[in-house]
């Protein structure tokens, strides 16, 4: 009796005996298709996974490129109110010098300065 070694671990099989194995394989084609199936079904699984891993993965990046962008926009928006302020604050100060503290022009350049605070809140 001549044991032929093969693997068939997924069904728990580590050699088999020829004279039973012919015994029992009525139909090798039926046998081989159901170990192939087998073989495809495993791969599709690992396909899965993979792919899932890979869809989480560009999913958490997609995530934290959108955080990153909102923090950047968010300083960018603190630091153009600073500039409007202080261009506004400029602006009503050279009013001030050229035309007068109470001037037409220094009132319409102290309107614009608190539209600016109005726009930005507390940032200064």
């Amino acid at each position: 009796m001549k044991l032929i070694p093969f693997s068939l671990a997924p069904f728990g099989i580590a050699t088999v005996d020829l004279r039973e194995a012919k015994k029992s394989v009525a139909d090798p084609v039926r046998d081989i298709s159901i170990i192939e199936s087998h073989t495809l079904e495993v791969m599709m699984r690992e396909n899965i996974r993979k792919c899932t891993k890979v869809l989480f993965v560009a999913l958490l990046g997609a995530v934290l490129a959108a955080a990153t962008s909102s923090l950047s926009t968010a300083g960018d928006h603190d630091g153009d109110c600073r500039r409007r302020v202080h261009v506004a604050e400029q602006r009503l100060q050279k009013a001030i010098d050229k035309h007068g503290e109470h001037s037409p022009q220094a009132e319409k350049c102290r309107h614009d300065l608190d539209e600016v605070h109005r726009d930005c809140g507390d940032v200064h």
